[in-house]
């Protein structure tokens, strides 16, 4: 069924169910006029799912219902105190819902006393455009308006075949930069500028390896006589997003009339805020046209395959204003990316800086110098812990193997808890516990010490280097 240009006062529009199969059908309200909503009815439209006739037990849900261009005014409780739709009854009646300029309600959804529907909030898919009636529902719906895209539904990025491969990408998502702003001219002065009226934009570069650009500020005209220089300023967002820009592209024309449209161009490094630039010379400039989609973005994803994505990429100057937190709703100052919790994998390996990557805990070695293991069992080696470490390896090497010992030297690295040994034999001097896994808290004693001292030598071992290597947990 089809309305259009009706007007309506004190109430809208009532589904009453069972009662003649008025479900199943679709309903098209377009320029609808209504005023006066009274305090007995709280929303525009009501679906009860009743019962509501006698005889009539089943009930069907509205196919769908379309509304553009509604007008709703001087409701008596105020507007934020009705929705446009409210259900009665336990059963849901309202399926498919599209919106366009429909406005001045304080919610989308509701549902009348004693009504069950909306225990939880109930899903409505809705395409809802430049329209404020959000509110009641959880999930389904689509709202586009001035000040947002409420997306009640997984959003799933998709392109056609022809959009791949591009020579300019097409990002599947971006945080697009918007155009320098507050473009002005300051003042003129002596340089190297040709007599002549200099028609002036200014387009943003963002950190992309092959800068994309945003749209140009507004173009300013400025006539001067030979020998001359213009002084310019402008703002990144109204100084919001200060440094985010990785450079600027100055463009500008010249002409003997009044005006022209910028046509050449020259790049300019990234700066603070507001940024100055004196326009003295046209040297190095090359040709361009005034950019009218804008490429330059503080984010983006890319879907094409050897295109490189970036979160947050500034340029140098602002790379820390911008900071990122996995689990971390706070990360520290100076810090680019907190993660809260939980492990972060590198499975190639982590890079810090320039150097060479690793792909492992960091290791280390705790050594020990022992000239002679006849002496006394005791400890001569400390280290105190300020971290929990592994240990991994054991190593015993011998400037002179034992000859002729009756007993047997031990030596071990030991938390006072648990050791881990090497025992030597008569005549060898290298010694390898092999792979081991020991873990040592924080805050323990580790000690390298003789446990037993070889003792009935004929050649006692001696000049022995202990090394113990370790890993960070």
């Amino acid at each position: 069924m089809y309305f259009n240009n009706i007007t309506t006062a004190n109430r809208g529009a009532r589904f009453d169910q069972p009662g003649g199969g008025i479900g199943t059908n679709s309903y098209y309200f377009t320029n609808w006029i209504n005023e006066n909503l009274t305090g007995t009815d709280t929303a525009l439209l009501i679906q009860d799912s009743g019962p509501n006739a006698p005889g009539i037990a089943s009930t069907s849900v509205l196919n769908s219902v379309s509304i553009h261009n509604l007008n709703n005014s001087d409701a008596v409780n105020g507007p934020a105190a009705y929705t446009l739709f409210q259900e009665l009854g336990t059963s849901q009646g309202i399926a498919l819902v599209d919106l366009n300029e429909v406005n001045s309600f304080g919610g989308l959804l509701s549902c009348g006393p004693n009504s069950t529907v909306c225990n939880d909030r109930p899903a409505l898919p809705v395409n809802s455009d430049l329209s404020a009636t959000l509110g009641g529902t959880w999930g389904g719906g689509m709202q586009v308006t001035s000040t947002g895209i409420h997306a009640e539904a997984p959003i799933l990025s998709k392109m056609a075949y022809g959009q791949y491969g591009q020579t300019i990408p097409n990002p599947s998502w971006a945080m697009v930069f918007p155009a320098p702003n507050q473009f002005q001219i300051n003042s003129t002065g002596a340089g190297s500028l040709a007599a002549n009226t200099y028609c002036m934009a200014v387009e943003g570069k963002d950190a992309q390896p092959t800068s994309g650009l945003t749209l140009p500020t507004n173009t300013l005209c400025q006539t001067v006589g030979a020998s001359s220089s213009i002084v310019l300023q402008w703002q990144q967002a109204s100084g919001n997003l200060n440094a985010a820009y990785s450079g600027f592209r100055f463009l500008f024309c010249s002409t003997g009339g009044s005006s022209c449209t910028p046509n050449n161009y020259l790049d300019l490094a990234a700066g603070g805020n507001p940024y100055s630039y004196t326009f003295t010379s046209t040297a190095g400039s090359a040709g361009t046209t005034l950019n009218t989609v804008s490429t330059a973005y503080l984010s983006w994803l890319y879907w094409d395959g050897a295109k490189k994505s970036c979160l947050f990429c500034t340029s140098a100057g602002g790379s820390l204003s911008w900071q990122l937190g996995i689990g971390e709703a706070n990360p520290s100052a100076g810090v680019k990316l907190a993660v809260a919790g939980g492990t972060l994998q590198g499975e190639g390996g982590i890079q810090a800086g320039t150097d060479v990557a690793f792909n492992a805990s960091p290791r280390s070695f705790y050594n020990a110098f022992l000239p002679n293991l006849t002496s006394a069992a005791a400890t001569y080696q400390r280290a105190t812990l300020d971290k929990a470490i592994t240990v991994t390896r054991l190593q015993l090497v011998l400037g002179t193997a034992g000859a002729g010992c009756t007993t047997q030297s031990t030596v071990s690295v030991t938390d006072g808890t648990s050791p881990i040994t090497l025992t030597t034999v008569n005549g060898t001097a290298i010694y390898d516990s092999g792979a081991v896994s020991q873990n040592y808290a924080a805050a323990a004693n580790l000690d390298i010490k003789i446990a037993t001292a070889a003792s009935g030598c004929t050649t006692a071992p001696q000049n022995a280097n202990i090394s113990v290597e370790y890993r960070m947990q």
